[in-house]
């Protein structure tokens, strides 16, 4: 039973020893390694964001071609026409004659 608790012990301190150790720094040579692996996949994902855009770029001109003809735009004399209509005119009324009744 000594033996146990004695082993069990020793197996606690070694995992208090272990668990203390601060983590190894990478190599130069390491992090060199991971940058290269980081600028190329960067150069993928730009080189795939560009060939999206380059194929939804024709898919809209293919989906919506120009018109053959197109419209004639608006003259300025209708566009300047007022829309409500004109007053109509007032008859004149001879006040000397209207007096006169």
């Amino acid at each position: 039973m000594v033996t146990v608790v004695s082993a069990l012990a020793a197996l606690v301190l070694l995992l208090v020893l272990l668990s203390n150790r601060r983590p190894k720094r990478a190599e130069k040579w390491e992090k060199a390694a991971i940058m290269k692996q980081l600028l190329a996949a960067s150069e993928r994902e730009e080189a795939m964001q560009q060939m999206k855009q380059m194929k939804q770029g024709t898919q809209s001109r293919s989906a919506s071609p120009q018109p053959a003809m197109r419209q004639a735009p608006a003259s300025k004399s209708k566009l300047l026409k007022p829309q409500t209509p004109a007053p109509k005119p007032v008859p004149k009324v001879n006040v000397a004659a209207a007096g006169k009744r």
